[in-house]
């Protein structure tokens, strides 16, 4: 099982939103077993030039070490984003 890491920067902690993280992340771990690390940064951006709910995942496999982010109005799609940007990288480096 990897080590799951949820960081929330220049906001609160939101439970809800760590659970949604966790839910997603299970499904992700469900296939790929052999990940070691997995960090989630929430973090909250004020900028007129970007949405400013972003989320970045970094995941780590032995030799791989994979990176998405998301920026979006939604924590929760950000989130989804993100894992679904990184998903697809595993299964890039699963087919090869």
């Amino acid at each position: 099982m990897a080590n799951i890491n949820i960081q929330f920067i220049r906001m609160n902690t939101s439970e809800n939103l760590e659970m949604f993280i966790l839910k997603k992340l299970e499904k992700v771990t469900k296939f790929y077993q052999n990940l070691i690390d997995i960090n989630v940064y929430i973090k909250y951006e004020n900028s007129s030039e970007n949405k400013g709910r972003i989320c970045e995942v970094e995941m780590k496999q032995s030799g791989l070490h994979l990176f998405a982010s998301a920026n979006e109005n939604d924590y929760q799609i950000a989130v989804t984003n993100a894992i679904d940007q990184v998903k697809r990288q595993l299964d890039k480096h699963k087919a090869a």
